[in-house]
């Protein structure tokens, strides 16, 4: 993650930034950056813009996050209406009321998730590749020594006769 300025970010957070990293989504922090709609962040090809530190409820952070689920398989789901849950039908009015209507689909559910960061981070790792496992075998630097000691003694054997 680029940032600008140094704050603590909570650890759902740091659980998001690092779950979207995983995934080569990239976070940038830029308080200049310009936004439709007068947004505090955007998602944009495979890069989240933000214009402040993802911190607290990192809720813009979580918003943005849902829109890079939105574009992975099985994130229909997280389009339309249908996406709101239960007790969150205001969202649909005020996505209505802020944006065009060819935006209102992938709106519904980022506005209702955004206030939800840990629903997102479980989403996000649900739909993120796994970590990469540990490293197996003979550590690289380990290996290089072995075969230059390998090396050497075979030359010291093949010389002394």
């Amino acid at each position: 993650m680029t940032t600008n300025t140094t704050t603590t970010i909570s650890p759902v957070c740091k659980g998001i930034i690092s779950t979207l990293k995983r995934a080569g989504v990239h976070v940038v922090v830029d308080p200049g950056i310009r936004t439709g709609y007068n947004a505090k962040g955007m998602y944009y090809q495979g890069t989240i813009w933000l214009q402040g530190q993802p911190t607290g409820d990192c809720g813009t952070l979580a918003h943005e996050a849902v829109h890079w689920l939105q574009e992975q398989p099985g994130g229909d789901a997280l389009m339309g209406r249908q996406a709101v849950p239960k007790g969150k039908e205001a969202v649909i009015n005020l996505v209505q009321s802020r944006y065009n209507s060819l935006a209102w689909e992938a709106e519904y559910a980022a506005w209702a998730l955004q206030d939800q960061p840990e629903v997102v981070l479980k989403l996000l790792e649900q739909a993120a590749p796994p970590p990469l496992p540990p490293p197996q075998g003979i550590p690289a630097p380990l290996g290089v020594g072995m075969a230059i000691a390998i090396t050497a003694l075979a030359t010291w054997i093949m010389l002394r006769d």
